[in-house]
């Protein structure tokens, strides 16, 4: 049994139903009796409960039952698919999930959190056509194809068999909003090394192109993270600290003198794709003269210069093309 965060913060009496819920769900009963609460609370606690068991993905919601004046309800689960199938699903998550985890025994947290990380940039494609799958972990852990919930949670199921802490964090809607900008997110929330941080791999998978891989969204602060998400659905911890990856691996500038060494730098080595930072303690991101830089570097070798922008995490991706001028 992973970390279970939102039971956790639950009061004592939905402890009782969230508990009675999860022992009906892992035998794919057809009813759960428990306490009565009102349906709202028992939709909640159902919700909670899909978000810290990530293995019950063939559970996709429930209905409740009870007589008037009785003190106990009725849940009757309404499942994806007949029970023959879903114990052969329930197996083959876990032995994929053992299989996948395998490699990253024995490695330090910052470790098992970087390989989770990149197994999910490498394996998993975004796909939200995959309607039955590309939510729930069975997508990305043996289809390769998720949406951000699906993703998110195999991280977190990947983190939980590793003995890491990691919770599924549910964005609000913005209603205010249309198309993708309004959709509900997902990502989750990482302990490493005692700290508390937030991960989006959904983010970085999207952002990754060019054989580069994307960490514009590996250990956050709450400031960082809030910069262009959603506030959650559900309380959450704080997260104070961000882990500043791309400072770590000296892939960042201040200056446009800190940009021209940075980028001749790496241009020097193999490569046509480079990632880096703008870190202006002023909270500037001056994109025309990030071009010019780039077009510089790029005319000097030869090359045309093709850049895109992550302007809330103000980072650039820079790649050198080649120039079929005649």
């Amino acid at each position: 049994m992973g970390y279970r965060y939102y039971y956790s913060v639950l009061p004592k009496e939905q402890r009782q139903v969230y508990e009675e819920m999860r022992r009906g769900l892992t035998v794919m009963a057809p009813s759960i009796r428990t306490l009565r609460l009102d349906v709202r609370t028992l939709s909640d606690i159902l919700f909670c409960l899909r978000l810290d068991e990530p293995n019950l993905a063939f559970v996709k919601t429930a209905s409740f039952r009870a007589v008037r004046e009785a003190e106990h309800v009725e849940v009757l689960p309404q499942y994806a698919f007949e029970p023959k199938k879903m114990r052969t699903i329930a197996q083959t998550i876990d032995t994929r999930v053992k299989k996948i985890a395998a490699p990253a025994r024995g490695l330090t947290e910052e470790e098992k959190l970087r390989y989770v990380h990149d197994w999910i940039l490498d394996n998993v494609r975004y796909d939200k056509l995959y309607l039955n799958y590309a939510h729930e972990v069975i997508g990305p852990l043996c289809h390769g194809v998720g949406v951000c919930e699906g993703i998110a949670k195999t991280v977190k199921i990947l983190l939980d068999e590793l003995g890491m802490e990691c919770l599924t964090v549910i964005g609000r809607e913005d209603e205010d909003k249309h198309g993708i900008e309004g959709m509900r997110h997902a990502w989750n929330i990482v302990r490493v090394g005692g700290n508390l941080y937030h991960m989006d791999a959904t983010f970085d998978l999207s952002a990754t192109r060019c054989g580069v891989k994307r960490y514009d969204y590996y250990k956050l602060s709450d400031a960082q993270i809030f910069a262009d998400h959603r506030e959650p659905v559900w309380q959450i911890p704080c997260c104070p600290r961000g882990g500043e990856y791309y400072s770590s691996q000296r892939l960042t500038a201040d200056s446009p003198e800190a940009l021209t060494k940075l980028l001749t730098r790496l241009t020097k080595k193999k490569g046509a794709a480079h990632v880096f930072q703008w870190t202006a303690p002023d909270g500037s991101f001056p994109v025309e003269e990030i071009l010019q830089i780039c077009g510089g570097i790029a005319a000097a070798k030869g090359k045309n210069p093709a850049v895109s922008f992550n302007r809330s995490r103000r980072v650039v991706l820079f790649t050198l093309q080649e120039n079929h001028e005649l």
